[in-house]
């Protein structure tokens, strides 16, 4: 099952796997039978870092198969910010914003009325 661009395609995980456990982990994800995609243009060195395309459905047996074969890896993963903190915060910052504006204008027309 190696080398499938139906896994980078769709729904994914990205680790990044020592060059020196590359063997054994290709092995193991082939053994499980396990899909993954390797871009085969990046030439690793002997100390950098591998990196897999794999399926997220795959995430807990890959979890596993890394425990078990002591191998160290990296996982890349794009967390995205929830949107609802920053709308609320963005409302603050509006709320905050006019409070101070309000201010500034009274202020001005208690300054006209004063000093006429």
């Amino acid at each position: 099952m190696p080398k499938t661009i139906r896994v980078k395609l769709g729904k994914h995980f990205k680790v990044a796997v020592q060059y020196k456990d590359v063997v054994s982990f290709e092995n193991e994800l082939n053994n499980k039978g396990l899909d993954f995609y390797l871009n085969s243009k990046e030439e690793p060195s002997q100390c950098s870092l591998v990196s897999y395309y794999l399926s997220e459905k795959d995430r807990p047996a890959v979890d596993d198969l890394l425990v078990e074969n002591q191998i160290v890896a990296n996982y890349e993963t794009f967390q995205f910010a929830d949107l609802s903190d920053q709308k609320n915060f963005m409302g603050l910052y509006f709320k905050v914003v006019g409070v101070f504006i309000v201010l500034l204008v009274l202020l001005k027309v208690v300054e006209a009325v004063v000093n006429p």
